[in-house]
């Protein structure tokens, strides 16, 4: 059994196994299950503080002061999501923008008991839509008009608009997914994607 939740990291730059770090995460289920957490403990003079990447997320360095350290975090998230899954043998897939190349390799690099627990496969939405897509017109024709499903499906229950915010941007992740699911030809790009689960043993699968 497979189960999806949006996942984002906000971090303090741009390069995952540099010198950049998480500073929020956002975790979101179909289910209403959303978790998110300021990331804090960050020694400045060891670890990147992007000022561009600031104007984005507006997450200030004194707001990270008291927030608890990426170990804690990780054991905590991971705790949360082990306890909302109804089942220990459900695969856990997490969807976002570029998630496999950008937030998946914070989580391997800083998060372990939250990597224990999820799938290696990933669902990047930006690959579907590549996948979708006949140029790059078309490209960013279907990134945004998933991205304006989210918004506008959120909107209905009473979830404002505030991109760069770790939950929201979960949050809308997988209302794009279910908008890109029900594109035109969406589920044979998912099946190319993700692969045949029926032909591969469960032993490839982490929890």
């Amino acid at each position: 059994m497979i189960s999806y939740y949006g996942l984002d990291f906000e971090t303090s730059g741009t390069d995952p196994w540099g010198s950049a770090v998480p500073i929020q995460i956002g975790i979101a289920g179909r289910d209403g299950f959303d978790v998110e957490y300021l990331i804090g403990g960050w020694d400045w003079n060891e670890y990147e503080w992007n000022e561009q990447s600031e104007t984005i997320h507006h997450i200030s360095r004194d707001e990270l002061q008291a927030a608890a350290p990426v170990w804690q975090v990780d054991i905590i998230a991971a705790s949360e999501l082990l306890r909302h899954r109804s089942s220990s043998r459900m695969f856990t897939v997490i969807v976002g923008w570029n998630v496999a190349g950008f937030d998946r390799q914070f989580i391997t690099r800083w998060m372990p008991n939250l990597n224990r627990c999820l799938s290696y496969r990933t669902v990047d939405l930006n690959a579907i839509v590549f996948a979708l897509a006949d140029d790059e017109a078309g490209y960013e024709r279907i990134k945004k008009a998933s991205k304006r499903y989210a918004v506008n499906k959120l909107s209905k229950v009473g979830t404002e608009e505030n991109w760069h915010s770790a939950l929201y941007d979960a949050q809308a992740a997988l209302c794009s997914f279910e908008y890109l699911k029900g594109l035109d030809g969406a589920k044979h790009v998912l099946y190319a994607t993700q692969e045949c689960r029926s032909s591969t043993s469960a032993a490839m699968y982490r929890r």
